[in-house]
């Protein structure tokens, strides 16, 4: 057998996740009497549960979701004997870089994404077929047993089909391949060695995005939402919510429940002057505490269920943009997947010319893409993720997909004029067409071909649309936009939308509106999502300008010593200290919900930012946690969020030290895996710099 796997890190160029191609692991038998590879499909399962009441813990693992034998005899050759195995690897970005290992009949390797800032898999699968081989290899509970505890239910509860993990994530950091090591009769240890710079850990008392902010954009047939806000070109914005990640204390957009903090005070300063609170004729959005004036969310998006889509109606879910977004993750009920993998799935059906209801979930035993509100809310044949257990539909992120790389980039104004890329104008790097109001401009990218080529909807956003299905017939009654006119990257890439527009003109680069515009084109709902890239200042670049990517890994790098000291040097004492408690009162409010003290907490720490500009520069830019702030530097309210080990002097040379991660008092890392002999054995040591 030849095992190997595919990758490299040699250039610079080898770390953009959206041009790397994928990679994946092989197992090829060199006998010369096979004629085919078994390809088997890699599933992720995020923090799932694993045990039962007595013992239970989470882990983030992968599984073979396939049911594939690698028939490597047969009676005639030419009938398609198996010549091996392979496994996609399913992070876009991810890679082997080093020579696997093989242990007791299993391959061992650590596959890492520097795309994702070296994110890191364990991977270990049986060397002849390429899966779990229907056998428990780690101890996810901790019970010191290898049984259906350790595995995972990717069936449903009424028909359960328990898979063994395959893969373990690791988390960040610069890592080696594992190094064995013999205890003694069926006993190894596991050795990963390795460097691992910590970040900012997740917020206990609520989970916006850090090093940024997602904006969110709305709209249905009848528009959307309208607002009084204008953007810099003077267009009235319909449907869209700034800082909503903030606002709002969430980082994910569930359609069916939108700004959920809608009538009760932000958990950010809203963008309009203190005088409304006079104002009689504005009064809807205004509240008090204390008997004083409070802001309050007014409704800015609508919501699927508000109207725009009825309870039996039957609808399909498409998406765009996805693979700018890499680290979004869809759930349609309880179901859910990587929201790229989900658009490279129901593409290539559609474009193929399924109907709705032969369209089918590869990662679900085959279920059908086909849905309405009220069976999405009864799903009951689906378990729910961890972190979502009640139906819905929902994009999510994790709170570091900013430097991580896993949300596109772009402005509302980007997102929302239609911009030509291709040739930009002789002394200018943005040639920009503009066609009227929001209400009529198309929100198109012309992007040039180092970028794909092809047409970008809403610059890249990751968008999220629901497309009608006749509820009499079930015949499509979506049409969808043509493919010549998406981004091609060796393959379609970039998802499919409803129809809206079409080329025309000699050389066909004159985009047309289409005629068959919401609701004929069967639009029921959009809503698109966005890292408000330029938040820290300046004007940024819309995707597709040559200048992007330089402006993108700008603002994703964080603070440095002397801008993090500038945002608090000027502020006199007292009233830091009065900024520190009221914010601790705050944390504590929300993790008792208790909304009188939040409101409270809220208007005090608004009244502070209204009056000092300077304490509100403050107030903004501590979330963006450095990454070469020294600890000496950071100040106790911020040491509070940003570990010690993050602003740990990088000048320091000393050497690294090995620790038991098992031993840590915070659990970072728990891996228990069998020796050759499959009883519990082999531990995952990391080497941390301290």
């Amino acid at each position: 057998m030849v095992l190997f796997g595919t990758g490299s890190r040699l250039q610079a160029a080898d770390r953009l996740s959206e041009t790397y191609p994928v990679q994946a692991l092989y197992g090829i038998r060199d006998s010369g009497a096979g004629t085919r590879l078994v390809e088997h499909r890699i599933e992720t399962r995020r923090e799932a549960v694993f045990g039962n009441d007595k013992q239970h813990a989470t882990a983030s693992i992968r599984y073979v979701a396939s049911d594939k034998p690698v028939e490597y005899r047969c009676e005639n050759p030419g009938s398609g004997c198996a010549l091996g195995w392979k496994l996609t690897l399913p992070g876009h970005g991810e890679r082997l870089t080093a020579a696997p290992q093989l242990r007791n009949g299993r391959l061992l390797v650590v596959t890492t994404n520097p795309a994702e800032r070296g994110d890191n898999w364990l991977m270990s699968m049986d060397y002849l077929r390429g899966d779990d081989a229907a056998r428990s290899i780690f101890d996810l509970n901790g019970d010191a047993r290898l049984d259906d505890n350790d595995t995972v239910n990717t069936g449903t509860r009424t028909a359960p089909r328990q898979r063994a993990a395959i893969g373990l994530h690791l988390g960040s950091g610069t890592l080696s391949q594992p190094a064995l090591a013999r205890l003694g009769p069926g006993m190894d240890v596991l050795y990963i060695n390795g460097l691992r710079i910590p970040v900012a850990p997740e917020r206990s008392d609520s989970r916006p995005l850090l090093y940024g902010h997602l904006d969110v954009i709305g709209n249905t047939p009848s528009g959307g939402t309208r607002t009084d806000t204008n953007d810099k070109s003077a267009h009235s914005i319909y449907g869209l919510a700034h800082d909503y990640d903030t606002q709002h204390s969430l980082s994910y957009v569930d359609i069916l429940d939108l700004e959920p903090r809608r009538g009760k005070p932000p958990l950010a300063p809203l963008p309009y002057p203190r005088a409304h609170c006079e104002d009689t004729r504005s009064r809807k959005s205004v509240t008090t505490a204390n008997a004083a004036c409070q802001k309050i969310l007014p409704a800015r998006l609508d919501r699927a269920s508000d109207g725009a889509l009825l309870p039996d109606q039957p609808f399909i879910v498409v998406l765009a943009n996805a693979d700018l977004s890499p680290a979004a993750v869809l759930q349609i009920g309880c179901r859910s997947w990587n929201a790229r993998d989900y658009q490279d799935m129901i593409t290539p059906q559609l474009e193929a010319g399924k109907t709705p209801a032969q369209l089918q979930d590869s990662a679900h035993d085959n279920a059908s893409l086909l849905f309405t509100l009220t069976g999405l809310r009864a799903d009951r044949e689906h378990v729910c993720p961890d972190a979502s257990p009640r139906p819905t539909v929902r994009i999510s992120f994790g709170v570091l997909d900013i430097p991580h790389g896993g949300i596109h980039g772009t402005t509302p104004e980007c997102a929302l004029e239609r911009k030509d890329f291709r040739k930009p104008a002789r002394g200018s790097r943005v040639n920009t067409s503009v066609a009227g109001s929001s209400t009529t401009t198309l929100p198109v990218t012309a992007m040039p071909a180092r970028d794909g080529g092809g047409y970008r909807w809403r610059n890249g956003a990751l968008t999220l649309q629901l497309l009608r299905v006749d509820p009499v017939t079930g015949e499509a009654g979506y049409i969808l936009q043509d493919p010549d006119t998406l981004p091609v990257r060796k393959a379609r890439t970039g998802g499919t939308y409803a129809r809206a527009f079409t080329l025309g003109g000699a050389n066909r680069q004159t985009v047309i509106p289409a005629t068959a515009s919401p609701p004929a084109n069967g639009l029921l709902y959009e809503t698109a999502l966005f890292w408000h890239l330029g938040d820290r200042g300046g004007t940024p670049p819309c995707y597709g300008d040559a200048h992007w990517h330089d402006a993108v890994q700008k603002e994703s790098r964080g603070l440095n010593a002397q801008q993090y000291q500038a945002l608090y040097d000027s502020i006199e004492p007292q009233l830091l200290w009065s900024y520190d408690s009221t914010t601790l009162s705050l944390q504590a409010a929300l993790g008792a919900q208790d909304d009188t003290a939040v409101a409270q907490s809220l208007h005090t720490l608004d009244t502070l930012l209204e009056r000092h500009e300077d304490l509100a520069n403050y107030h903004r830019y501590r979330e963006y946690p450095p990454y070469q702030v020294p600890a000496s530097t950071l100040r106790e309210l911020d040491r509070l969020r940003v570990s010690t080990t993050a602003a740990a002097d990088t000048a320091t040379r000393e050497p690294a030290a090995v620790i038991d991660l098992n031993a840590a008092p915070d659990n970072t890392l728990q891996i228990r895996v069998p020796g050759p002999a499959y009883t519990t054995g082999r531990h995952a040591w990391i080497e941390l710099d301290e």
